[in-house]
């Protein structure tokens, strides 16, 4: 079936009839590597509600059998496999909750190069809430300890003059 014309697919049997658009969605893998996939689970069931089909390689090309994220040349191959999506996808969604990685970045580069668009995105607070509780009740502790620290020195701790 032919694809509208702004960039979207049928994809009858998953949307009722209705036209979803194709994106590859980057989030980070590195690192903390069982919270991450945690997390790109949860950016893969949040694009999908959305009305979108996403391509998450860094969640498909890394599982056992495949591709080792730990050998360079076979991590980048799995980079540049997910990217070939690119001329056929919409554009790019990053969830950007966990930062950034140089994955991320590579991917977003490339997309911006092809004239894609780069949209970034967060979970609801709800959802990351539930994921990752301990996430959450850390970032509370750190605002609330930036709550109690002022956010400008007094005129006193400006002034280099110690009889003002």
């Amino acid at each position: 079936m032919e694809s509208p014309p702004d960039g979207r697919y049928f994809l009858s049997a998953l949307t009722n009839g209705v036209y979803v658009k194709l994106v590859i969605l980057e989030s980070p893998f590195a690192g903390d590597v069982e919270r991450n996939i945690k997390y790109a689970r949860a950016a893969v069931r949040d694009s999908l509600l959305r009305g979108e089909a996403p391509i998450a390689s860094h969640l498909l090309y890394t599982q056992d059998g495949v591709l080792n994220d730990d050998i360079p040349e076979e991590r980048q191959h799995g980079i540049d496999a997910g990217l070939a999506w690119r001329e056929v996808s919409h554009g790019t969604v990053v969830y950007t909750d966990f930062g950034f990685s140089r994955g991320m970045e590579y991917g977003m580069a490339r997309a911006r190069e092809s004239g894609k668009t780069v949209e970034l995105r967060t979970l609801p607070p709800e959802v990351l809430a539930e994921l990752f509780p301990e996430v959450m009740a850390n970032l509370a502790r750190i605002s609330l300890e930036r709550k109690a620290q002022p956010l400008f020195p007094s005129s006193q701790e400006l002034s280099n003059d110690p009889s003002s």
